[in-house]
């Protein structure tokens, strides 16, 4: 998922041209610029950053789900039988652990 959306990108595909030069125009005020100055860089890279939000947030939850199908699958076959209790409450509190995390990353 991620991968494909990395491969896909293309950072200038909604800018002209005329658009990032005119923002590097711009940063330089009334005298000319001879290097591209940091404002304009920042802004187009932002801007292409965000085109990865939605395949990066794909990517937290498909890994989340991994996660919890792992410590599922580990504690039914290693506790289970031996210490259900102890295997539930693990569990419990890697998703509530994960869930957490997930959400944090979310905000982020």
């Amino acid at each position: 998922v991620y991968a494909e959306s990395l491969r896909g990108l293309d950072p200038s595909s909604a800018l002209t041209d005329q658009q990032i030069w005119t923002a590097i125009e711009n940063s330089g005020g009334a005298k000319g610029v001879l290097l591209l100055p940091e404002q304009p860089f920042e802004m187009l890279v932002k801007e292409a950053i965000l085109k990865l939000h939605n395949p990066c947030l794909q990517c937290l939850t498909l890994v989340q789900k991994e996660l919890c199908s792992m410590v599922d699958i580990s504690t039914q076959e290693n506790l289970a039988g031996n210490f259900p209790e102890l295997a539930m409450h693990i569990q419990r509190f890697s998703k509530e652990f994960m869930e957490g995390g997930y959400a944090g990353a979310q905000e982020f």
